[in-house]
């Protein structure tokens, strides 16, 4: 303890202003941000340079949608799918090749129709560009559609000979 009795008594003393340090906290808050926006626009924008290359080779080798079409079938074909008992991914693949072409060459909705609205589209399109394709073929195709319905939503198993009429058709 202090004896304030013989220590001597002196003003309070004013109050002098004092720097205050800088904060850098925020500061690397803020670059560590930057950097990391800096990092996902790049990684972004390798992704889609490198999309639109492959594009533009795809767009290259083939020529007509037909080409890309049959091209993606003998690689369907290569897969063997079914031959493994994968009858669904087999005819999911087939669909969306066969959706696909459609969009391309005929330029319908393929992709967001069923099959029963992308038949009905398919006959209402052949007949306003009055495009020569026989009842029988699109009646093949309604049948291969309905099969293909069947197995991926019903899981039936089509027998051998019937999946190769569906890859013939």
């Amino acid at each position: 303890m202090v004896d304030t009795t013989k220590q001597q008594m002196y003003d309070i003393k004013s109050i002098i202003a004092v720097e205050k340090p800088i904060d850098y906290f925020w500061l690397y808050v803020l670059l560590g941000v930057i950097v990391i926006i800096g990092i996902g626009f790049a990684i972004y924008y390798f992704i889609k340079k490198r999309q639109i290359k492959k594009n533009k080779e795809e767009a290259i080798l083939y020529a007509s949608p037909i080409e890309k079409a049959l091209a993606q079938l003998q690689t369907l074909e290569g897969k063997e799918l079914w031959q493994k008992g994968e009858t669904k991914a087999y005819y999911s693949e087939l669909t969306d090749i066969t959706r696909y072409y459609l969009e391309e060459a005929v330029d319908i909705h393929a992709m967001e129709s069923t099959s029963n609205e992308l038949f009905e589209t398919l006959k209402t399109t052949i007949k306003k560009r009055k495009i020569k394709l026989s009842n029988d073929i699109l009646e093949k195709f309604k049948k291969v559609m309905s099969n293909a319905d069947l197995v991926k939503f019903a899981k039936s198993k089509p027998l051998d000979f019937e999946i190769e009429n569906d890859k013939k058709w």
